[in-house]
């Protein structure tokens, strides 16, 4: 067990490290020079109150697509807010099938809440990488999340979105502003709070954006002009790749059988989708050595095959179960009993201790990895912005898993003074947030 739990742990040092090569990835990223980080321009406006009306949010997830509704009375005040969300069906491997499938909730949500006549200008998030072209342009360059359709790759999204909706007999929606998840969960943050100075997700997958000086940019990555003196800068950090991260075997046999193999090593270390497989491959490695568990190596619970994009997969060990590090009970019963649900109902003490320890090690080295980005965005702003700032962060990891929500703070404190950066849930961010970006374009308009 020691020699599994030694292959996640990562000391101080070993962060410091890996904080400076992210900052030099983010640098060389900005310039056009070899980089993991994609460091893509968003061209999007920062939010300021202004930009009274209703609009429309339309939020693609790794997992969800929801469709939002706000009400936006005057500046800075939030009206009602009307919206709906349903699973993505992993089912859909075309983009007829994708795009066609959100396009027919739009009109659903349309017909439903009798928008059918009224011109409505929409913000769409979409929670994939793309090229901004300019505030409502964007070309695919790539999936993520389990996601796979090479059909769209290269294609301007809000084009295909645009063609979707026509072919539904949607004609009143107009997307205005095209963002992704971290963008808005920034601008849900930043119109309420103007010392937000970054946007984060840690949920099924993860990225994080930040305000950059726009003269910091390769004049050949900017694709519009942009006269603002800042900008909010997409890393796609997910894709960060370099070998202080020091992987490990397990984090390579994810990897080898990834949709994605050889791309978004970060990701793989940290996001929801990928933590409870970690902790599975770690247990059946356990489980074939007779140290634990020694009759269910075929059990389901610690199948070595992918999570569901939810992981929320009720009869496998996943993400959702990180709780059981939070277990302080003298016989580890919640543990047991989260076993027993799992159809394993002969655990013996010993047993439910390893797992916790196992599952505690591939926790605790994904909050310090996002520790580690988030420390890398904060120096990369620190010359130019207020030395003290807030990160809007959305995601169900930070906000569902206690155990990692307190390494990555955690970690944050063993890479600067806390107090520094003000770490605030950004609830329902990504959709919110395309609101509030269509309404400040629409206003400039």
């Amino acid at each position: 067990m020691e020699e599994i739990i030694d292959q996640f742990t990562l000391t101080k040092n070993d962060l410091e490290t890996i904080v400076d090569k992210i900052v030099a990835e983010l640098d060389d990223g900005l310039k056009g020079k070899t980089s993991s980080l994609k460091m893509l321009p968003t061209y999007a406006p920062i939010p300021t109150g202004n930009g009274a009306g209703t609009y429309m949010g339309i939020d693609v997830g790794g997992t969800n697509l929801r469709v939002l509704l706000l009400d936006l009375p005057e500046a800075g005040v939030r009206g009602e807010l009307k919206s709906v969300e349903c699973v993505m069906p992993k089912t859909s491997t075309t983009r007829a099938e994708f795009f066609g499938f959100i396009a027919k909730k739009i009109k659903e949500f349309v017909d439903d809440n009798g928008l059918t006549h009224k011109q409505i200008s929409a913000g769409l998030t979409f929670s994939f990488a793309v090229e901004q072209i300019a505030i409502n342009k964007g070309i695919q360059v790539g999936w993520s999340k389990g996601w796979d359709i090479k059909e769209s790759i290269g294609q301007d999204i809000v084009q295909i979105f645009h063609e979707e909706l026509l072919a539904k007999g949607v004609n009143n929606v107009k997307i205005v502003a095209f963002i992704n998840d971290t963008v808005g969960t920034f601008a849900n943050l930043a119109y309420d709070d103007p010392s937000c100075g970054m946007g984060l997700i840690f949920g099924t997958g993860t990225n994080g954006c930040y305000i950059e000086k726009t003269s910091n940019f390769a004049p050949e990555k900017l694709k519009s002009e942009c006269k603002e003196e800042y900008m909010v800068v997409n890393t796609e950090w997910g894709g960060l790749n370099f070998k202080e991260l020091k992987y490990n075997k397990f984090d390579d046999m994810i990897d080898e059988v990834s949709v994605n193999k050889g791309l978004h090593r970060y990701e793989k270390l940290i996001s929801g989708i990928y933590m409870g497989w970690l902790a599975r491959l770690c247990i059946r490695e356990l489980i074939k050595k007779k140290v634990i568990f020694p009759n269910h190596l075929n059990a389901e619970a610690f199948s070595d095959t992918p999570d569901d994009t939810n992981f929320d997969d009720v009869k496998k060990f996943s993400s959702r179960h990180t709780e059981v590090i939070e277990d302080t009970t003298l016989e580890l019963k919640r543990i047991e009993a989260i076993l027993i649900k799992l159809g394993i109902t002969d655990s013996t003490l010993k047993e439910r201790e390893v797992l916790k320890k196992v599952t505690e090690a591939v926790v605790k080295r994904a909050g310090y990895l996002s520790a580690a980005a988030t420390a890398a965005l904060c120096r990369k702003m620190r010359p130019y912005l207020s030395d003290r700032f807030t990160a809007g962060i959305d995601g169900t990891v930070f906000e569902k898993s206690v155990p990692f929500k307190r390494y990555y703070l955690e970690g944050l404190n063993l890479l600067q003074p806390v107090d520094k950066v003000t770490c605030q849930l950004s609830k329902d961010g990504s959709g919110l947030g395309a609101v509030i970006i269509a309404a400040a374009v629409a206003c400039k308009q």
